[in-house]
């Protein structure tokens, strides 16, 4: 055994550095994972945190699961973040909760140079394991290689990178404490966009009022940080999970420029004060489809999506579809007294529903709720 081992680790090596004969690469590796690491494990694993980037999908960081055999040059990470952006119809199978995500494996010091590039830090925590342990999470790691297992559905909050880690880290006997925490999961997700003022937005407008109860330690860890931070805090039959903790690669530090004048909250201000001196029908016109088209899209998202965390969204209330059954009136100068107190309502009742905390919305609705209630009223108004 100690004689065949270093000769298939090193072919396993060749193969994955040069990309040759990627399926006898993997064959190999599923044997190395189910022979030489169960039967003399010898094998170090760590977890690698990567922090944030400028990218969308970069904004909450990145987890990892590093492998190294500590007698060869097999050094390989676990991604369960990799996606393909080619995919048919990606932004719409992402909005609906089909997008699938898969489990790949990449060298180390090429998972390190990419995130360095990013100029993103890769910080790693080598992990206190047992024997067991490790055979656990080296069974589970090749069951979900496995082509039929490879591939999931990913869910923001539910099951992505950092999810998928814990659940393993739990199923080998890792213990996180479980606390109840003040923040809510959109408290979460908010801290990560001081600097994405309309990501911000957005995501405010797409989630619902799941994700505004208070969460709880466990929960937060979909969070690459907060996965870092509570295995620090976890324990196990042997004591600490933490062996050691350092760092892989070296990058500057990132400066953002104040963007105030460029935040939504600042251009929907400075379009309300515009709006108050323009009378023309174009206006209302223009406000109301816009608002239509964005209720609609809520309401799509709301009954076809398979992401919960959109359910719930009551921004469809001062978003309202229903303002395109205004257009045909005001292209046409008929009046509907009931169309502006209708709609007046709505706004009452989403600021109702903000001050008692039911659910949260974004600061930056707040010149627009002034525009739609300043037009509602001037429409009503003119039905008097």
């Amino acid at each position: 055994m100690d004689k065949i081992r270093p000769v298939i680790c090193h072919i396993l090596y060749f193969c994955l550095k040069f990309s040759i004969m990627k399926k006898l690469y993997f064959l190999l590796l599923a044997i190395c994972l189910q022979t030489f690491a169960l039967a003399e494990n010898n094998y170090q694993i760590s977890i690698l945190t990567c922090s944030t980037g400028d990218e969308i999908y970069s904004v909450f960081g990145h987890t990892a699961i590093r492998v190294k055999q500590q007698e060869s040059d097999l050094d390989l990470v676990f991604n369960f973040g990799m996606f393909d952006f080619s995919t048919d119809y990606f932004a719409f199978k992402f909005a609906k909760g089909t997008l699938l995500y898969c489990l790949g494996v990449q060298q180390t010091d090429h998972f390190a140079m990419e995130y360095t590039y990013d100029n993103r830090l890769v910080t790693e925590q080598v992990l206190n394991l047992t024997d067991a342990q490790k055979e656990t999470i080296l069974r589970k790691l090749d069951f979900l290689y496995q082509p039929e297992n490879r591939y999931y559905r990913y869910a923001f909050i539910e099951k992505n990178c950092a999810t998928e880690i814990r659940d393993i880290l739990t199923e080998a006997g890792i213990n996180f404490k479980i606390e109840s925490i003040s923040l809510s999961e959109r408290d979460l997700i908010e801290s990560y966009l001081p600097h994405h003022k309309w990501l911000r937005l957005g995501i405010n407008l797409a989630l619902g009022r799941t994700i505004d109860k208070p969460s709880n330690t466990y929960r937060s860890m979909f969070l690459p940080d907060d996965l870092h931070d509570e295995l620090e805090k976890a324990d196990q039959e042997i004591g600490n999970v933490i062996a050691e903790e350092h760092v892989l690669n070296s990058i500057t530090e990132r400066e953002y420029k104040s963007d105030w004048w460029y935040s939504p909250f600042f251009i929907f201000s400075i379009l309300f004060i515009i709006s108050l001196f323009i009378k023309h029908k174009g206006l209302p016109i223009t406000l109301f489809s816009i608002i239509g088209l964005v209720g609609l899209l809520l309401l799509v998202l709301n009954i076809f999506s398979l992401h919960t965390e959109v359910k719930q969204n009551f921004n469809i209330l001062w978003c309202n579809p229903l303002y395109f059954i205004y257009l045909p009136f005001i292209l046409k100068n008929k009046s509907n007294k009931w169309l502006p107190i209708i709609f007046l309502s709505t706004i009452g009742l989403t600021i109702l529903i903000w001050i008692t905390g039911f659910q949260i919305f974004d600061w930056a609705i707040i010149p627009i709720l002034l525009m739609l209630a300043w037009q509602n009223g001037k429409q009503l108004m003119m039905n008097r």
